[in-house]
């Protein structure tokens, strides 16, 4: 299949109006954002919902069954990669790609007079903002991610893509504050609104376990009795900072904690990544491999959440984590570096603990004061399972999404 065809073509007769959504995928299995996404477009069963994407995985699989049309649109080049890598033929190629999805965004979106186009991060953005806007067809970016430190908001970048929304949509009121400044344009301008909707979680699986039913599944698992299993779950990445966490945390917690080991959960390749090879290779320079365990990909990754004794958030930059809002779901509390949306959960709620940017050293003092403390694991890991309900519920959560897509269809 080339650039410049979809894999199915749109059947034009079928349901008219509804949501288009634009959502690329990175190849890991494990992917927060799809999932969060993937959450929405199988709740808005009573709205006629098209999607784009560039692979055909699981997850396709997922938006069929619930009767949402889907087209995959293969890229010409490796998603996530450099404009400036490849050379003149792969640059040449981009550009023909989004020239092609622009002109078929377009003629979709006349044909079926689809009413909103939901862009589900800036990853696709102008290979539908184009055609979008041509079409007249409001388009919602959804913004899943915020910046590091060192990298800090590139305001010209952003607000480039915003001169072009109708609608931006975050994750958090402190991802809200954020972006704030690159909503501010020049004098006459539209500045377009950003909302926040917290993510959906799926309390079928997202529950905590009552002690016996715990315990038995910590034996499945390999959980040795007596551990305090420290659960970091995330795909294997620099963004993650799974490395760092294993050269300055693990050997510090051993010396803090004796009965710690950190299992970590997420896709765990080294043979074909890099950088999940330099933390396999990290361990065993510092001979911490019985203080560690590389769990791998799992598909019931609820079970994890269930067992663990807390899940520690060690990353660059978040969002708002899907590991943590699904920990919190299970009873289980939560230790993170301060992140975006980590204080206005955690703490304002009081299911977690924050601690700065980088510290490891307060990282380990936390996750040992928990596990000398029982009863105050008890207490946070109650307030997040009473708090999840509250403001991750599917019930609340696409509603708010259904009358922002309402606002945007009535202009």
């Amino acid at each position: 299949m080339t650039a410049d065809a979809p894999s199915k073509s749109v059947d034009d007769r079928a349901a008219r109006g509804g949501v288009l959504f634009a959502v690329f995928q990175n190849g890991s299995r494990a992917n927060g954002g799809v999932e969060s996404i993937t959450q929405v477009i199988e709740g808005l069963s009573g709205t006629p919902r098209l999607v784009v994407t560039n692979a055909e995985t699981s997850v396709t699989k997922r938006w069929r069954q619930a009767d949402a049309e889907t087209v995959v649109w293969p890229l010409p080049y490796k998603h996530g990669s450099s404009w400036r890598s490849g050379g003149l033929a792969t640059l040449a190629r981009r550009l023909r790609s989004l020239v092609a999805t622009n002109w078929w965004t377009w003629r979709t979106l006349r044909q079926r007079g689809v009413t909103v186009v939901h862009c589900n991060d800036p990853a696709p953005f102008w290979h539908v903002a184009v055609g979008a806007r041509l079409a007249g067809v409001p388009l919602l970016l959804n913004l899943r991610d915020t910046k590091s430190l060192e990298e800090g908001l590139d305001l010209p970048k952003y607000r480039r893509r915003f001169r072009l929304c109708s609608r931006v949509l975050v994750l958090s009121r402190a991802m809200k504050e954020f972006y704030e400044p690159a909503s501010r344009m020049k004098r006459g301008e539209a500045r377009p609104p950003i909302d926040f909707i917290y993510s959906v979680v799926d309390f079928e699986q997202m529950r905590p376990l009552p002690p016996e039913e715990r315990r038995a599944l910590r034996r499945e698992l390999g959980i040795a009795e007596g551990t305090f299993a420290v659960g970091f779950i995330a795909t294997f990445n620099d963004k993650k900072n799974q490395l760092n966490y294993l050269r300055h945390a693990v050997p510090s917690l051993s010396g803090q904690c004796p009965a710690a080991q950190t299992f970590f959960v997420g896709d765990f390749e080294p043979d074909t990544n890099p950088y999940a090879r330099s933390c396999a290779e990290a361990a065993a320079e510092l001979q911490i491999e019985n203080r560690v365990r590389f769990v791998g990909f799992c598909s019931e990754v609820q079970r994890w959440y269930q067992a663990c004794d807390v899940i520690v958030i060690p990353t660059r930059k978040e969002g708002l984590a899907r590991c943590m809002i699904e920990s919190l779901a299970c009873g289980t509390p939560v230790v993170s570096f301060d992140v975006a949306s980590a204080r206005e959960i955690l703490e304002e709620h009081q299911c977690g603990c924050v601690v700065p940017q980088g510290s490891y050293e307060a990282l380990c003092s936390e996750i040992a004061r928990l596990a000398q403390s029982p009863s105050l694991r008890a207490e946070l890991g109650a307030a997040g399972a009473t708090l999840a309900p509250q403001i991750f519920s599917a019930g609340s959560c696409l509603e708010k999404y259904r009358n922002l897509v309402l606002s945007l269809t009535d202009k």
